[in-house]
């Protein structure tokens, strides 16, 4: 089970809000030294500590990021910068 899970609906249509989640995945890649690989709307990500996984629909976007023991105290914190990320792209 995942140890973070946020959804977003949008309005966008798929194609943009794919290329809205592909900048936010690639900069959090950067950021967290993670590395990304899109299938189609399907992406799934691996950094130190960390993996997971996003979903890009035509109303929503999904990620979900198991993170490790020692990672998990920052739980809070991690979901609600991506919660307030996702926010921002997918308004």
């Amino acid at each position: 089970m995942a140890t973070i899970a946020v959804e977003r609906p949008h309005k966008l249509g798929q194609e943009e809000a794919l290329k809205r989640a592909q900048e936010l995945l690639q900069s959090f890649g950067a950021r967290l030294g993670a590395d990304v690989e899109w299938n189609g709307p399907h992406a799934t990500f691996k950094g130190s500590g960390f993996f997971g996984s996003a979903l890009v629909a035509a109303d929503k976007v999904q990620v979900s990021i198991d993170l490790s023991l020692l990672l998990r105290a920052m739980k809070g914190k991690i979901e609600s910068r991506l919660t307030r990320a996702m926010e921002e792209r997918f308004s």
